[in-house]
């Protein structure tokens, strides 16, 4: 499925900033998750609450805050 212009969405990262992923499931909520090089495992998950903007996704609030650790 495609996300329209200006959807707003939930989206969770996790780790550090070496690779991205979104994943939007069925119900159209997006995960956008950022994962280590090292073992591929999530070490800090973060909330934050975007919009789509363009093709890209723009978070609200940058750096989100923090919900769990992996």
């Amino acid at each position: 499925m495609s996300l329209e212009q200006g959807t707003y969405f939930h989206a969770y990262t996790f780790g550090n900033d070496h690779g991205q992923r979104l994943v939007v499931d069925d119900q159209g909520n997006a995960t956008l998750s950022t994962y280590t090089c090292e073992d591929g495992a999530p070490t800090l998950v973060k909330e934050h609450l975007g919009v789509i903007k363009g093709n890209q996704l723009v978070f609200e609030a940058p750096g989100g805050k923090e919900v769990g650790r992996g």
